[in-house]
């Protein structure tokens, strides 16, 4: 739940339990007046009554205009001998639940009358607060609803003040998750308090730390390819005048020796044969090795044909996976992206030779619609599961040259099985 939702309703249950204790009092001060009302008119009540008991015995007509009177009169109910019984009244207007909570229970008092003839008559007197709630009511809804729309208008703009308050947390959230996946933050707008205002200056701070981090982390990267390919150029040229030279002379000690030997000897030219054909592979093996540490055609910007040639040369040293090149002839691209390019796709067969056990391995290069370049590699390997570590360094390399390219690299599970590594890169305009 959201921090503003969850002040919101903190705060909306204060409010509430604010307005259910005025609405408590209300109900109480409703009840205190109509009790004081009726104990007034019972008060009068039992003083009339107690006087015809105490008093001149009245007659039968004086004593029933007495009694008629009483029963008139509010809050009151009399009951004499030959008169209908009191039946209490309903509060007209009044809910049943405020009437309940503001009745108090009836007062019933009994009197006896002798009357100037010697009767005597039983006179009971009963307290009827129906007429006192009805008007406690009418006083009391009034208050009632204006705490309840005030409640209303209270939590509104409660949740409209603290969203707005609160929105700065919401942009300091976002930095701090962009933070965590390595982007630096946007600059922040500036919050409404001195903590939040120091919070985003820290991750404002933060941020530039990161940038630095990662422009150094990328130039050291360059440095690292850059100082990569410089000895690799440096082990090709080793080979080649080194290891080259020694394979073309053996082979030419071979074709003098295989002019020598004599004629007969079927088992000496089987010998020598076996070794020309050895040297030759060997010789094959050195120029894809060559070709892989320095491959001539990324330096006119031919990236299909190095592809083309890297595949040939996997193919010939190991012939599972099975490798397919699927390429849609894509603009000219600069030596440097070629370069990157030809490195990543190495790294990724290389890793999907040593780890992912596949039978097939598809490389596709193609250019979407708005002009990006994409490179994908999948296999029908054993997956991610079985090989996936973030400490080794195939998926770092692999990660450095997207860096190096400007694009991103998405490795994960292929639809039926296997791996796919996607790497996207934007156009880049050949130098």
């Amino acid at each position: 739940m959201r921090l503003s939702t969850r002040l919101s309703l903190a705060i909306a249950a204060l409010l509430l339990l604010t307005t259910g204790l005025a609405a408590l009092h209300v109900l109480s001060q409703a009840r205190r007046a109509t009790a004081d009302e009726v104990a007034g008119m019972l008060s009068l009540g039992v003083l009339t009554l107690t006087q015809l008991q105490t008093g001149k015995a009245p007659t039968a007509a004086h004593a029933e205009a007495v009694l008629r009177q009483l029963d008139a009169a509010r809050h009151l109910c009399v009951r004499w001998d030959g008169s209908a019984a009191c039946s209490r009244q309903q509060a007209v207007g009044a809910p049943a639940w405020f009437a309940r909570r503001v009745r108090s229970a009836p007062g019933i008092q009994s009197y006896r009358i002798t009357l100037d003839d010697g009767r005597r008559i039983i006179a009971e007197l009963r307290t009827d607060p129906a007429d006192e709630i009805s008007e406690a009511w009418r006083d009391a809804r009034g208050l009632l609803a204006m705490l309840a729309g005030m409640v209303f208008a209270s939590n509104l703009a409660v949740f409209f003040m603290v969203r707005r308050q609160l929105r700065p947390v919401g942009a300091l959230v976002e930095a701090l998750n962009a933070l965590r996946q390595g982007r630096g933050p946007r600059p922040l707008p500036l919050p409404l308090g001195d903590e939040l205002v120091a919070i985003a200056a820290g991750i404002d701070a933060l941020g530039v730390q990161l940038r630095r981090s990662e422009a150094d982390k990328r130039r050291l990267s360059r440095e690292y390819q850059t100082a990569e390919e410089v000895q690799r150029r440096k082990l090709a040229c080793e080979l080649h005048d080194g290891l080259g030279q020694s394979l073309t002379a053996l082979q030419a000690d071979v074709a003098t020796l295989s002019c020598r030997i004599p004629v007969d000897d079927a088992p000496g030219a089987a010998a020598l044969e076996s070794l020309r054909g050895t040297l030759g592979e060997l010789g094959i093996s050195l120029r894809d090795r060559l070709r892989q540490l320095r491959p001539r055609r990324l330096e006119g910007g031919d990236l299909c044909g190095a592809l083309s040639e890297l595949v040939a040369g996997f193919r010939r040293a190991q012939p599972q996976p099975r490798i397919r090149l699927r390429h849609g002839a894509p603009q000219p691209l600069d030596a440097s992206t070629c370069l990157h390019v030809y490195r990543f796709v190495q790294e990724a067969v290389n890793n999907t030779q040593r780890h992912a056990r596949a039978r097939h391995l598809r490389i596709c290069l193609g250019r979407d619609r708005s002009g990006a370049f994409w490179l994908m590699v999948a296999d029908d390997g054993c997956g991610m599961a079985a090989v996936h570590d973030d400490r080794g360094y195939g998926l770092l390399h692999l990660r450095e040259r997207a860096e190096a390219l400007s694009g991103y690299v998405d490795i994960g599970p292929r639809r039926g099985g296997g791996t796919r590594v996607l790497l996207r890169w934007p156009e880049v305009s050949r130098a």
